[in-house]
């Protein structure tokens, strides 16, 4: 059995968009939720299956941090996080592009330039 873990720490507010982006993202791939519990012990688990593949999401939260523990088998667990970060980053770009004035999009498309550099 091929498993990965993956422990991703964030700023308050940033897991959550994270998770909500990966659970979609497994969901369209065909995985099934298969457990949701809520928080015991301050800890949310979400597990999602797809035939043997198993993805383990555990999620806490402080005040100033939120921890995102992300544990893969039989499956490619490095796809799926680089398409939540896209998919996140997606969001946020595209929410900041159309608040901008249109005068200004060069500027924002001239930043993220810089940050694929």
């Amino acid at each position: 059995m091929n498993q990965q873990t993956f422990s991703l720490v964030f700023p308050a507010g940033v897991a959550e968009a994270f998770l909500k982006a990966l659970c979609r993202i497994l969901q369209q791939e065909g995985f099934q939720e298969i457990l949701e519990a809520g928080e015991v012990g301050g800890i949310e688990v979400r597990i999602w299956q797809q035939g043997n593949a198993t993805v383990t999401i555990r999620f806490h939260e402080t005040d100033a941090e939120e921890t995102l523990h992300i544990t893969v088998q039989d499956t490619n667990g490095v796809e799926w996080l680089i398409a939540a970060v896209k998919e996140v980053v997606a969001q946020i770009l595209n929410a900041v592009y159309k608040s901008l004035p249109p005068s200004e999009h060069p500027r924002l498309q001239e930043a993220i330039s810089e940050l694929c550099r």
